[in-house]
């Protein structure tokens, strides 16, 4: 294992009490279950300076209807979350991409065994759209194979009605996006190519496809031009879509999660049918009370019936 400073050289020499090896030990066994606290990570992809208030105030903000949710500044530029819930927990997470200012948040969770450093500040998460592809072939199988070629595959959404596929992937920032890929059909005559919509997608080069800068303060774009030659920028705002609303939609199952996945959907499913009870009740009660109103106001048109009936007789 290398040395906790990035910087350690052959020329520094660690004394012999600094090669001491400290064993954690199990603490499963010794301590009892570990619980893992739920805690996320986030740091602000961005080189320029910014308001670590003002950051932590605009997601507090827009946080502000999730319950048990705290956020405070940490060491090196990173931020704690601690939620009470895992339901909370989970829409932040699978609601990525989050940003502030054009810079996007990165979002890492806490193991509760190993430290979480900078550069594990590396990747953010994305819906993708899939395109073109075939309505046989929109499946978790082709999902996770078309997920592992892009970058990491997380999740495959299984309950997505649409006509093209919805996959969850991690994306390394430093990797242009993909635009276009060529797919193999069954037959492997019918090729074609299918595109890639990124849900929620906010800044990025137009040029290189990279996600840390926009066109304007592109690099490579800055050297062809110093070159002479007139640059193409390669991408548009068509890879871009709106998506869904995760972060107020009902958690969405997967095959491929694990018991998380599936103790959050049934939250979801038992918080709606609370609410759809709760709206049967109110209506039902509504109902009960319009009832008793038309009683009443039936027994006074009676009652006036009556007086008036005994009126006219004693006249």
């Amino acid at each position: 294992m290398e040395p906790h400073y990035d910087d350690f050289s052959e020329t520094i020499k660690l004394h012999p009490q600094e090669l001491v090896v400290i064993s954690a030990g199990n603490s499963a066994t010794e301590s009892g279950p570990v619980v893992l606290p739920n805690i996320v990570y986030g740091k602000l992809l961005t080189d320029k300076p910014f308001n670590p208030q003002s950051c932590r105030n605009f997601f507090s903000r827009l946080w502000r209807k999730q319950p048990g949710l705290t956020m405070e500044e940490a060491t090196d530029g990173m931020f704690l979350i601690t939620f009470q819930s895992e339901f909370v927990k989970q829409r932040i997470i699978r609601g990525q991409p989050w940003h502030f200012l054009g810079h996007y948040l990165s979002l890492v969770e806490s193991s509760g065994i190993n430290q979480v450093v900078v550069k594990d500040f590396k990747n953010i998460s994305f819906w993708i759209q899939v395109h073109g592809i075939p309505i046989n072939n929109i499946n978790e199988t082709s999902g996770s194979k078309i997920g592992m070629i892009i970058r990491v595959f997380v999740e495959y959404d299984a309950e997505n009605s649409s006509t093209f596929m919805r996959i969850r992937v991690l994306w390394d920032i430093n990797r242009p996006l993909l635009r276009e890929m060529l797919f193999e059909g069954e037959d492997q005559l019918s090729n074609m190519w299918i595109s890639f919509k990124y849900e929620r997608l906010n800044t990025f080069c137009k040029f290189c496809g990279l996600l840390d800068h926009v066109h304007t303060k592109c690099v490579a774009l800055l050297d062809e031009t110093e070159a002479g030659t007139r640059p193409i920028l390669q991408y548009d705002d068509k890879i871009k879509t709106t998506g869904l609303d995760h972060m107020f939609s009902p958690i969405r199952s997967s095959t491929t999660g694990g018991p998380i996945h599936k103790l959050v959907t049934q939250m979801a499913k038992d918080a709606a049918l609370k609410k759809a009870r709760s709206a049967v009740l109110g209506l039902t009660t509504k109902r009960q009370k319009i009832l008793i109103s038309d009683q009443e106001q039936g027994a006074t048109y009676i009652q006036r019936a009556i007086s008036n009936e005994e009126g006219s007789l004693l006249n």
